[in-house]
C-alpha cells in the first residue's frame, strides 16, 4: 500500500499546466531573433505589430508508470498598441 501511495504522489508532482514564451536569440550577438515573416499575418505586418516570439500552453501528466503526456499548443500573440 505504501508503493502506491508513493507512486500517487509522484503522478501528482509530475502534472500541471504552464504558459510560457518560446523566442530565439542570435547565438553571436545574443539580440531577439524576430519570428519570420512567413509565419506572421499581413495584417499585424501592416500595423508593425509583428511578435518576437510566441505564447506556449502546456499541459503533463504521469500517464501510467512508463508513459508521460505532454501536449504543447503553440499560439500567436496578439497585437496590441
Amino acid at each position: 500500500m505504501a508503493a502506491m501511495t508513493a507512486e500517487g504522489n509522484i503522478a501528482h508532482t509530475l502534472a500541471g499546466e504552464w504558459a510560457g514564451w518560446q523566442c530565439e536569440f542570435s547565438p553571436i550577438s545574443g539580440e531577439l531573433v524576430p519570428l519570420p515573416e512567413k509565419l506572421v499575418p499581413q495584417e499585424m505586418l501592416d500595423w508593425g505589430q509583428a511578435p518576437m516570439g510566441f505564447e506556449i500552453l502546456a499541459s503533463e501528466r504521469l500517464a501510467d508508470p512508463l508513459t508521460y503526456d505532454r501536449r504543447l499548443l503553440r499560439l500567436m500573440p496578439a497585437a496590441t498598441s
